[in-house]
């Protein structure tokens, strides 16, 4: 298969830009080592380098994801006075509940898909109210929402979903560009499901969360309540322009009978979805009360997931689950911090701020929103990765916003960012579901609906910042 160039392998593009990744990286390290940086002290010299290069190489994919990070917390351990910041600056994600948080996410979303109760509620909603082609995208996005609350892992929730659209649009008479429309509605959908709950992307919404000081950081509920309406928006948004920029196919039969079917082979409860439901009731009203019993979400997703496990009650997860949590994000994810906690205490990020920003914001919300969906845009642009934008953008932003909440400025950074993109490789979901074998929808066809859906996004952001402005975040 040729693909970029005439003859030339996909194999040869992939090794090319793994080899100009590579040579970039080196080369950034480099020079900005050694380099005159006045303002800088050496530790904070070192972690720019550092941070560079390991960012070049996430972005270019050179190597697993996991080994880059790994690179990265050795550079630091390596280069950097620990005096100025030690090991619990570099590994101190994996000293948190927030890490343990997203291991949990991993089994309960293991076990939620393997009990069938997830299944039935989605055969159900299809059988009720899907009666057009229309109907079948806005359900995707609705699913995904829904699912938000039961799965904390965007994955899991997608393949859960695309799985049983294969399965009821078999005989649909479908095209292949409008069977890949529903994939990309899939995929696209997580982006805004992922923001409405703060466990509805275990991943994302712990790293915006470590990039916003302690005392700041918002509760279940309390997420939910500054987050709903951002995320609401973005999906209606998402959902309209999808509708709007693809259109609908000319023949579309959906045989409603087959969810029917479906459904009614799965006849009553089992014993092991009533227990499933029992423990994620439990898990949702733990944390919507966590600034009650004062127990950490993260602790409380464990104690459900060591429950799920226990003889009688339980018997949801077993060994097998332990084995979806993926270490590569585990890695990237305490590099990802690491990088705005260590270049906090080597002062790289208020120098980058110095440097790249306006001196001070103020209290001006107009600035702020302009400023941060500049740095936004482009930083995605360039570094591709959302994690390595919030990792950046928010400990530099937090440094010249004095008078605004910390909160705000990072829940606008997440918006902003994680509803944007111009390619597939901006949107770790949209990447996932490339290709035939997943998704089915092209690179060409995800850049198009990110490129639309740019104005879109920042409506969105200066919404969000309305809805905080009205509920005294802002």
């Amino acid at each position: 298969m040729a693909a970029g160039g005439k003859g030339i392998p996909l194999f040869w593009n992939r090794t090319c830009r793994r080899i100009l990744g590579l040579c970039m990286a080196l080369t950034a390290g480099v020079v900005l080592w050694r380099l005159p940086l006045d303002g800088l002290s050496l530790d904070g010299q070192k972690c720019l380098a550092l941070s560079a290069a390991g960012i070049i190489l996430w972005a270019f994919e050179v190597f697993p994801l996991g080994y880059t990070s790994m690179g990265i917390l050795m550079g630091y351990s390596l280069a950097i006075n620990p005096l100025t910041a030690g090991p619990g600056d570099i590994f101190g994600f994996f000293t948190k509940p927030m890490a343990y948080m997203i291991i949990s996410g991993f089994i309960i979303a293991g076990a939620v898909r393997a009990s069938g109760l997830a299944r039935r509620l989605a055969l159900f909603l299809i059988s009720r109210y899907i009666s057009d082609y229309r109907h079948v995208i806005i359900c995707c996005y609705l699913l995904s929402y829904i699912m938000a609350v039961m799965i904390p892992q965007p994955f899991a929730r997608a393949f859960l979903i695309l799985s049983i659209m294969q399965l009821l649009l078999k005989d649909s008479g479908l095209g292949q560009k409008h069977a890949a429309n529903i994939g990309l509605a899939v995929f696209a959908a997580q982006n805004g499901a992922g923001m409405m709950v703060l466990t509805g992307d275990s991943s994302l919404n712990m790293m915006i969360l470590s990039q916003i000081p302690e005392a700041f950081r918002p509760s279940w509920g309390q997420w939910l309540y500054y987050m709903a309406v951002p995320a609401l928006l973005t999906g209606a948004c998402m959902c309209a322009l999808q509708l709007f920029l693809f259109g609908q196919p000319e023949t579309f039969r959906l045989d409603r009978g087959k969810a029917k079917e479906e459904l009614d082979k799965l006849k009553g409860l089992s014993a092991q979805e009533i227990r499933m439901m029992v423990w994620l009731m439990a898990a949702v009203g733990l944390w919507l009360t966590d600034t009650i019993h004062g127990i950490d979400i993260g602790w409380v997703s464990v104690g459900v997931t060591i429950g799920m496990a226990l003889p009688l009650v339980g018997n949801l997860v077993d060994g097998s689950q332990i084995k979806e949590v993926n270490l590569n994000t585990l890695l990237f994810l305490c590099a990802s911090m690491a990088i705005g906690s260590v270049g906090t205490k080597t002062g790289m990020s208020s120098f980058l701020a110095g440097r790249l920003l306006p001196a001070h914001l103020g209290d001006s919300l107009a600035a702020l929103f302009l400023v941060t969906g500049a740095a936004c845009i482009l930083l995605h642009l360039l570094l591709g990765s959302i994690m390595a934008v919030f990792s950046l953008a928010v400990p530099a932003l937090l440094t010249i916003t004095a008078g605004v909440s910390p909160l705000a400025v990072g829940l606008l950074v997440y918006v902003l960012t994680v509803g944007q993109w111009f390619f597939p490789y901006q949107s770790l979901s949209l990447t996932i579901g490339l290709g035939e074998g997943e998704g089915g929808y092209s690179a060409g066809t995800a850049s198009r609906f990110g490129l639309a859906y740019t104005v879109p996004s920042l409506l969105c952001g200066g919404a969000a910042m309305m809805w905080w402005r009205l509920v005294g975040l802002l």
